[in-house]
Parts: structure tokens; C-alpha cells; sequence
């Protein structure tokens, strides 16, 4: 039993061309050439899909689609041819370049590659070219801005309240007022009270205040009597002895003289080193 031949049968050598009848005969020749025509059709549909030939398909000119011969296996069939299908070349740009400025607007033109040309506006933003302080009044400072499209505008700014100057301005009695300046140009004005003058301690009593000094002549007994231990000697000078009571003594501050070569019949207060001075004489006169 032989296969299919799958080939192209012409539908005249069929039944001469006509179509068959009731009771007409078939033979097997014919009815074996319609198989094979149905198979040969069925395998024509197939090879269409086959790749296409694009040989003139990036040629300039009118777009054209057709079927041409596709030999398989020693069978034509049929496949499509692609001719013509690039257009023509566009007009594309060449140069795009800002030509003007007017204020804000820039002006650009665009060049073809055809050597056309058009142009388009662009309107920038407004900047700020300078802002420069142009007034003070008081602690207020003025400003003023200046735009690139020649505008202008101002703002304020309010400083802090600074000191200009602090000086003495009257003075009663112990009492010193003074006057601050302020930059806004106001004033304010503050007193100091001083201290009172300390008395010089002549003649003043030994049951004086405390921050007076008294002078008093004082024996070495009267001395050690009234030095009660709290208070404090603050400097010993050439016959005279200082004492210094605290804030809260009872006692006053008493200066009294002593002796820097004592005796037998001494009654007043040694100086350092007056006993060693009497001992070096007394050797020499020993000797």
C-alpha cells in the first residue's frame, strides 16, 4: 500500500471537470487524486507562514505585498514578499539654540535637517539679582530687593533692643544715678548708693563701732586683759602694736606702743627679738 503523494491534482482530469452525480462512478485513480489535492491544499496553507522574503522590504517607494513561489521538498508553494516598505526620510532637527532675550523671554529656533526653521518663546522665572539694606529708622532696617526683570520690592526687619551707652548722669549725696542709652534712642535710668566715709580714729572711744580704729596707750596688763582670744593682730609697726577684733568683738581695735630693748622695770609689750638684744648686751657687760 503506497502513502499519499500529497501532490496538486487539476480539478479537469477529475470526472472531466464535473461534479459527480448520483450513480456516477468513482474510480480510484480520481478518488485517490481528491485525497491528495485536500492534502496538497492543507500543506500550500502551512508554507504561507513560512519567513518572507524581505529582500526590498528597506526600499524607498510604495509598499508592496505579495505571494511568491516557495519550493519545499521539490513541491511550489506559496510565500509573502515585503517590497518598499521604508518611507520617506522625515524632516528631523538639525540645531536647537536660543537666539534673543527680551526681559524674562528667551527666544529659541529650531533648524531642520530640511534647513527649515521655526522658533518658540521661553519665559523664565523671576530671580533676584542684588538686596541691599537702603534705611534704618530707630531698630527697624529697610530692605530692598532688586529682581533680573528691573523690578523692585522692600521688606523690614526689626532688630533687638541693644545698649548704645551707660554713663553717670547726677550724683546727691552717697547716691549716683546713672542713664542707659538704648538704640532706639530711649533712656533708662538706675541709682547706686556708696559707702559712707570711715571715721580716722582720732580720739574715738574704745566702746566705738566696729571698722574704727583707736589709738589707746595701753600697758602690757591691759592689754593681755582686754585680748579676749577671738581677735586677730593684723601688723605689728615701731612701737605700736595693731589689733584687729572681728565683726561681732566687743572689743575695739587698739594700738599700743612697745619696747625693742627691755629693762627690769619694763611694763610695756616686747618686740621680737628685744629679749635676745638685752641678753647680747648684758654678756658684753659680763665679759
Amino acid at each position: 500500500m503506497a502513502t499519499w503523494s500529497r501532490d496538486k491534482v487539476d480539478s479537469s482530469t477529475i470526472n472531466s471537470g464535473n461534479e459527480y452525480e448520483l450513480q456516477d462512478r468513482v474510480s480510484r485513480e480520481q478518488l485517490n487524486s481528491m485525497v491528495n489535492s485536500g492534502l496538497y491544499s492543507q500543506d500550500f496553507a502551512e508554507h504561507l507562514s513560512d519567513t518572507p522574503d524581505t529582500t526590498n522590504a528597506g526600499v524607498v517607494g510604495t509598499p508592496n505585498v505579495e505571494l511568491i513561489d516557495n519550493v519545499v521538498g521539490g513541491k511550489t508553494y506559496k510565500k509573502f514578499k515585503f517590497s518598499n516598505l521604508k518611507g520617506l526620510t522625515g524632516n528631523g532637527i538639525s540645531t536647537v539654540a536660543k537666539t534673543s532675550t527680551s526681559g524674562l523671554t528667551d527666544t529659541y529656533t529650531i533648524t531642520f535637517t530640511s534647513g527649515a526653521t521655526t522658533t518658540f518663546n521661553v519665559k523664565n522665572g523671576k530671580g533676584i539679582n542684588t538686596i541691599v539694606k537702603t534705611g534704618t529708622v530707630g531698630i527697624v532696617d529697610t530692605y530692598t530687593i532688586t529682581f533680573n526683570d528691573s523690578t523692585t520690592t522692600t521688606f523690614m526687619v526689626s532688630n533687638g533692643k541693644g545698649i548704645s551707652s551707660i554713663s553717670k548722669t547726677g550724683t546727691s549725696g552717697l547716691v549716683d544715678t546713672y542713664t542707659i542709652t538704648f538704640n532706639d534712642s530711649t533712656t533708662q535710668t538706675f541709682t547706686v548708693t556708696n559707702g559712707a566715709k570711715g571715721d580716722t580714729g582720732e580720739g574715738v572711744p574704745s566702746g566705738g563701732t566696729t571698722g574704727q580704729i583707736i589709738k589707746k596707750t595701753a600697758t602690757s596688763t591691759e592689754w593681755a586683759n582686754e585680748y579676749d582670744g577671738s581677735n586677730k593682730v593684723d601688723k605689728t609697726t615701731t612701737g605700736t602694736l595693731r589689733r584687729v577684733y572681728g565683726v561681732n568683738a566687743s572689743n575695739v581695735q587698739e594700738l599700743t606702743e612697745i619696747e625693742t630693748t627691755p629693762t627690769s622695770s619694763s611694763t610695756k609689750l616686747i618686740t621680737s627679738g628685744g629679749i635676745k638684744t638685752e641678753l647680747d648686751l648684758k654678756a658684753k657687760v659680763d665679759a
